[in-house]
């Protein structure tokens, strides 16, 4: 099974998007009853930032984040109080910190691809820098990203393209899920020695970590997620989410061998109105979804 989520790449310039206003960028949101608005993906997908620059007041500080999932960039930008420090949430991720002393790289160059990464940003969370000769020097330890609830979860932009196995398991029986040709979605890179941690969902338990290796990993799933529906996600060190799938459930366990039924045909390239709605129906296993916006692709024939 192939989950795509060139929803967020095509999408871009679509109608059915939320622009980030003065930037110019967009993201995936329909224009769904109830979907979520521009300001709520931002603050989803986000962490805080703080940078002292020494007691100097009125520094220009920018710090420039990837759009998840995009080749877009969002640059922020504040002044330092009066104590030389300055607060900016922007999303999650490595980002470039830059002062007006320093050699920063503009709003313009950074959409062109300019961006060089100097920091990072935890989703949810708060990290601390100062600038040292120019760069941002991180103060203490990086804090851990604080892993979104169910609501949330519904809000986060995938950073990653992927595969994904089985499509049918047994209730009541634990099974491991595969993922393959895990990839960034904005470039197409294969992800490879990338810590992930899984988590379990309605509410979010740690299932285990994992670390991708050449685009793929594995883990078990506990069979307290196979007899009802369930999400599966898995988060990088910032706090992002790379894969998510959602569990139908399962097939009850027979007595005799029966042959799982085909995937059913939701119609390629449709774009789904609703957050956590199904990238294709399986017969008993997994869906999986897109963050705010769901793309129906799978491959012809029907089986992964």
């Amino acid at each position: 099974m192939t989950f795509n989520s060139a929803a967020l790449r095509t999408g871009i310039a679509g109608a059915t998007t939320v622009a980030i206003v003065g930037l110019g960028l967009t993201l995936g949101a329909t224009s769904a009853s109830g979907a979520p608005s521009d300001s709520e993906i931002i603050a989803a997908n986000s962490g805080t930032i703080t940078i002292d620059v020494g007691d100097t007041a009125g520094v220009t500080v920018t710090v420039i984040a990837e759009v998840p999932g995009s080749t877009k960039f969002l640059p922020k930008s504040a002044t330092t109080n009066e104590d030389g420090k300055v607060e900016i949430t922007n999303f999650s991720g490595p980002v470039s910190v830059s002062t007006e002393q320093s050699s920063a790289p503009s709003a313009d160059l950074a959409q062109t691809g300019s961006y060089t990464p100097n920091a990072a940003i935890y989703r949810g969370a708060t990290v601390n820098y100062e600038i040292v000769d120019g760069q941002p020097v991180l103060v203490g330890e990086a804090p851990a990203p604080v892993i979104p609830n169910s609501d949330d979860l519904e809000k986060l932009q995938p950073i990653a393209d992927f595969n994904f196995a089985p499509t049918s398991f047994t209730k009541g029986e634990a099974f491991t899920v595969t993922f393959s040709d895990v990839a960034l979605a904005a470039t197409g890179e294969t992800l490879n020695g990338v810590a992930v941690n899984n988590y379990g969902y309605s509410d979010p338990v740690f299932i285990s970590a994992s670390t991708i290796a050449a685009g793929s990993y594995s883990y078990v799933v506990p069979v307290e997620y196979t007899t009802q529906p369930h999400t599966l996600a898995s988060y990088d060190a910032f706090g992002r989410v790379v894969t998510a799938i959602t569990l139908d459930g399962g097939v009850a366990k027979a007595d005799t061998p029966q042959t799982p039924a085909s995937l059913a045909n939701t119609g390629s390239g449709d774009v789904a109105p609703l957050a956590l709605t199904a990238l294709a129906a399986l017969a008993f296993g997994a869906l999986a979804f897109a963050g705010t916006r769901v793309l129906s692709a799978r491959r012809s024939g029907g089986n992964a």
